[in-house]
């Protein structure tokens, strides 16, 4: 696409300037809500798309209705820049319109990577793995999980890359330092969209549009860079003139953009920090407790199919609010939901069995917790029909190598385990 503020542009030009600026807003405005009914009936009368379309709000970018709306925004975008050109079609530039795209995607990308970077300063995208995280085989984990354990683990690394974002939003701002903090966000925006790609993150749409928007910007800015970069020559940036000159109206500017600014830091600091207020405490009784003794009926676990009823271990986790792990001497885990009282000593759940039951079913766990010395416990109580008798041992989770290895500046052997 050649720089709006050329005074005639070529016929190809224009043509993917219409496409790009209807695109653009068409994705970047939150309206989609208002004709989402009008993209599922597009989706299932020429995409194929059978069944029900789930709209609801999952915390995934790359739903069916997502991609729905991808496609039916590049017909809009192709079917608008036909009409724009056959109503306008002896215009030869559009430098306003291009300048008024300019500004619109330079403070939309920094208002959402202000976003995610603060979300990030703030360790909260990515949460220190939890007990039942760090309780779990790496094989059972899902691709996700591994990437938000490896965000979550180093809380420096995960506010790093918080504030290369940040960084690379706040340079987008000011016209000078455009160039700078799109080559920031292009390298920052590559790697994000690297993981969520590779790691099935559900974010790839969204991260490939940020990206491109980023390099975008850069491409404005491609003759300096090549001069300078691989000619070796001195190059002037093509910075774009402030499009308002009177004096007065350009400190109305610089004020509302300080508004704009303060603004969206302020409200991003209080929406994250709300969230970390509203976390429910752990329970007191939050830990990992390996099994020592587990009857049924009061019957000693020889006497009856050790591998498909025995308890090896339960996590009752430390973040997720009643969360609860028990892993089978088979090796298998189930998780479920339990209610436990407010003074920790009595638990409550829908428990589900084995899976190598042969008949599985959700059994109703009702049990007192006591803790009998410095780490025994005992869980005493009823197990569907039975009664249920269990003494743990309670293990510190500060013990666990992830955990416990920290950081060393001299390694004479690496220590990859």
């Amino acid at each position: 696409m050649e720089t709006p503020n050329k005074p005639d542009w070529s016929a190809a030009g224009r043509l993917l300037f219409k496409f790009i600026c209807i695109y653009i807003i068409l994705f970047a405005l939150p309206v989609q809500m208002l004709y989402q009914d009008i993209i599922i009936w597009f989706g299932k009368q020429f995409l194929g798309v059978e069944g029900e379309v789930n709209t609801s709000m999952t915390g995934s970018g790359d739903m069916l209705i997502h991609w729905l709306t991808f496609w039916f925004h590049l017909l809009i975008a192709f079917l608008g820049t036909l009409i724009w050109t056959a109503i306008d079609r002896n215009r030869k530039s559009y430098p306003r319109v291009g300048e008024g795209l300019y500004i619109f995607v330079r403070y939309y990308l920094a208002l959402v990577l202000f976003m995610y970077g603060i979300g990030k300063i703030i360790p909260m995208q990515f949460s220190e793995p939890n007990l039942i995280r760090l309780t779990q085989e790496y094989g059972d984990s899902s691709p996700m999980g591994l990437a938000w354990t490896f965000m979550g683990f180093s809380t420096p690394y995960q506010m790093f890359a918080g504030w290369m974002e940040a960084l690379g939003a706040a340079l987008l701002l000011f016209r000078r330092t455009v160039l700078a903090g799109a080559l920031v966000l292009t390298a920052v925006m590559t790697n994000v969209f690297m993981i969520n790609m590779f790691f099935d993150v559900p974010v790839k749409l969204n991260s490939a549009h940020y990206l491109l928007l980023s390099i975008g910007l850069v491409s404005l800015h491609i003759k300096p860079l090549w001069d300078f970069l691989i000619m070796g020559r001195m190059a002037r940036q093509n910075a774009r003139p402030f499009p308002v000159q009177e004096y007065r109206w350009r400190m109305i500017s610089y004020t509302v953009k300080g508004i704009f600014i303060g603004g969206v830091l302020i409200a991003q600091f209080f929406f994250v920090t709300g969230q970390l207020r509203s976390m429910p405490e752990p329970p007191e009784i939050a830990g990992i407790y390996e099994v020592e003794e587990f009857m049924l009926n009061g019957i000693p676990e020889v006497l009856y199919d050790i591998d498909k009823d025995r308890w090896h271990r339960m996590v009752i986790d430390n973040r997720a609010a009643g969360m609860v792990a028990i892993d089978y001497s088979t090796g298998d885990r189930v998780r479920f939901r339990a209610t436990i009282s407010s003074d920790s000593d009595s638990i409550s759940a829908r428990v589900p069995q084995n899976p190598r039951l042969e008949y599985r079913s959700n059994i109703d766990l009702a049990a007192g917790f006591m803790q009998i010395s410095e780490n025994e416990f005992l869980l005493r109580g009823t197990l569907g029909n039975d009664s249920l008798y269990v003494r743990f041992n309670k293990i510190d989770h500060e013990e666990l190598l992830l955990i416990s290895r920290g950081f060393n500046w001299v390694n004479d052997f690496p220590f990859n385990r």
